[in-house]
């Protein structure tokens, strides 16, 4: 297999710029990409030696097989927070065209400037978005000096709103929107609220942004490559009897009295509602509250339906996992926490794992599970949209055989589950409007 003639286009785009980003879709080889960019860098002498800095398990689990499945000619040393300090200097100060490394490390790497690297590729860029953030702003200080060329790549760049533009733009050395993220919010946005927590762009901020930012972005033509529909079968459920009054006393006082539970604020009251209509509560003093196991229930009903396809069961709180592990001793799971995560994402490529717990926030950018299953069921929607167009990802990639994808999304009736699937609807919309601005 060949790279596809899309990514040949949007390396070259990469190359001949100091400054850039690549918005596309996820599964569509955004690595294989910058990989080719990357190559006629080294091979040119625009520069001597890259710097990649992507979520943990990416930079452990993906890079380098995917130099290897490629043939790429390139060599490659991995950098991890969770190296000894000998293996980390040593992978640092390699003589090698490539050095991985995970977010968590980057600032370290770059402030100890024995790293030889005069380019930077940040892969998966939205985690860079906060535009007030400590993150964006010490990367966006460090590589100002000796970074000659930046880039970075994502398939979500507005998960939460256009407001993500300024942060990851700066981080790869744009800085066209100023150096003053206030300044520039109020010329694009408005607060929709008293406290200016929630800003909404202007009729004609999309255009104008995305004017802006067309030199440097790449953006890959949805019709450049064909990816499997996903198909989001409808998966309603009550709450029981109990459940359901202790969930509406709660919501009404935020006292949970038989187990002294109480919520101090709106935030808070979320939260836990969340939990309870996952069949729980964590109690003020951090514990586990079990309330009902339906929710668990209805996931194994599922997998019983699916009759022994593949899948992925998404969860978002550790008692979630900790549930699952009651029920099912032994089962195979990535999240934090986990070990062994390279023979888990080998075995479930190889088709030997029926089921798999997966958590979004740890595994859910860059890994290759295509050829393991088409099939996720999620305990719960996260709230955050990138998470979970993320994760939906890693089975919706080129490559994989079926012709769908298919996402069980659970969602209990009257509950906050749908106020987060809602605020869902309104966050595809923007980011699709972004989608839609950048190919006028």
């Amino acid at each position: 297999m060949k790279p596809a003639n899309y990514q040949v286009d949007a390396s070259q785009f990469i190359f001949e710029r100091d400054s850039s980003m690549l918005f596309a879709r996820m599964g569509t080889g955004k690595t294989l990409t910058y990989l080719l960019a990357m190559q006629d860098w080294i091979e040119t002498g625009a520069a001597k030696r890259v710097l990649v800095v992507a979520p943990l398990r990416v930079a452990k689990h993906v890079w380098m097989s995917e130099a290897d499945k490629w043939s790429i000619p390139l060599t490659m040393t991995v950098c991890t927070g969770d190296m000894s300090a000998k293996w980390q200097r040593q992978a640092v100060e390699a003589k090698t065209d490539v050095l991985v490394c995970n977010v968590e490390m980057a600032g370290k790497i770059v402030r100890d400037g024995t790293h030889g690297c005069d380019a930077i590729v940040f892969d998966e860029l939205s985690r860079w978005r906060n535009g007030t953030g400590k993150r964006m702003k010490e990367m966006r200080a460090l590589t100002r000096q000796g970074f000659g060329i930046k880039s970075g790549g994502t398939g979500t760049p507005a998960p939460n709103g256009l407001t993500s533009l300024y942060g990851m733009a700066a981080t790869v050395g744009l800085d066209m929107f100023g150096r003053n993220y206030d300044k520039w919010r109020r010329q694009y946005f408005w607060p929709e609220d008293f406290e200016q927590r929630r800003w909404l762009p202007f009729q004609n901020t999309p255009n104008e942004l995305a004017d802006i930012i067309r030199p440097w972005t790449y953006v890959l033509e949805d019709s450049a490559v064909e990816l499997p529909p996903v198909v989001r079968p409808p998966i309603e459920i009550d709450l029981p009897d109990t459940l359901r009054a202790q969930y509406d006393d709660f919501r009404k006082t935020s006292v949970l009295s038989d187990h002294e539970i109480v919520a101090g604020n709106n935030g808070v009251l979320r939260g836990k509602l969340r939990q309870m209509a996952s069949g729980f509560v964590y109690s003020n003093a951090g514990d586990p509250v079990g309330l009902d196991p339906f929710r668990l229930d209805a996931i194994e009903e599922l997998i019983d339906d699916l009759n022994g396809q593949p899948v992925i069961v998404a969860y978002e709180f550790r008692e979630q996992l900790a549930m699952m592990l009651r029920r099912w001793p032994g089962l195979p799971w990535m999240g934090g926490g986990s070990t062994g995560d390279e023979a888990t994402i080998a075995a479930w490529n190889a088709g030997k794992l029926p089921v798999m717990a997966l958590h979004p926030a740890s595994a859910g950018h860059g890994l290759n599970l295509q050829a393991g299953g088409n099939s996720i069921i999620w305990w719960q929607r996260p709230d955050d949209l990138e998470l979970y167009d993320q994760t939906i990802a890693r089975l919706r990639r080129r490559g994989q055989a079926d012709d769908r994808v298919y996402s069980y999304e659970l969602e209990a009736r009257d509950t906050i589950d749908q106020a987060v699937a809602r605020a869902a609807v309104g966050k595809v919309a923007t980011q699709d409007g972004l989608w839609a601005s950048l190919r006028r």
